[in-house]
């Protein structure tokens, strides 16, 4: 919170897509920055008129800000079966929820119910990435979601 004015000085010194100081942003957006919302909620109608993918960004920082507030609402996300695209955060979500100091219980629960919820395939493709990052951060155990399969990653170290 102390670094935020400086922060905040940089998005809001520039509100043209050209200029805008997207990683200034992010950083806010991550920490639920509630004071830069409302400037950011004003930028929309100009980063749509840019060009919707502007407007896309914009939206996914208002919403990283929103989605914490109360912290209770990144359960919620977790454990629905809404899908974001093929960049659903719902891995931020989990990573996010740990970091604040939700129960792993509480996020171990909101991802079963999430497996348990997701029916379509595309609802599903985030599954085997959640338990994944579950077991790696010691929120679920390795007798959950038995007949999901985590994959090794080609990437290269």
């Amino acid at each position: 919170p102390a670094g935020f004015p400086p922060l905040r000085e940089l998005v809001r010194a520039h509100s043209s897509v050209r200029e805008f100081h997207f990683a200034a942003a992010g950083a806010l957006a991550y920490h639920g920055d509630q004071e830069i919302l409302p400037y950011l909620k004003s930028l929309r109608p100009a980063f749509l008129a840019e060009h919707r993918n502007h407007e896309t960004r914009l939206l996914s920082l208002i919403w990283r800000i929103e989605i914490q507030h109360p912290p209770a609402k990144l359960l919620e996300y977790i454990a629905s079966p809404d899908y974001m695209g093929t960049r659903d955060p719902r891995s931020w979500a989990v990573r996010r929820a740990k970091q604040l100091g939700i129960e792993p219980d509480q996020i171990r629960e909101a991802i079963l119910t999430h497996e348990k919820q997701a029916t379509t395939g595309f609802e599903r493709c985030q599954i085997p990435e959640l338990k994944r990052l579950g077991l790696e951060l010691g929120i679920l155990q390795s007798t959950d979601l038995p007949d999901v399969v985590i994959r090794k990653s080609n990437k290269t170290p």
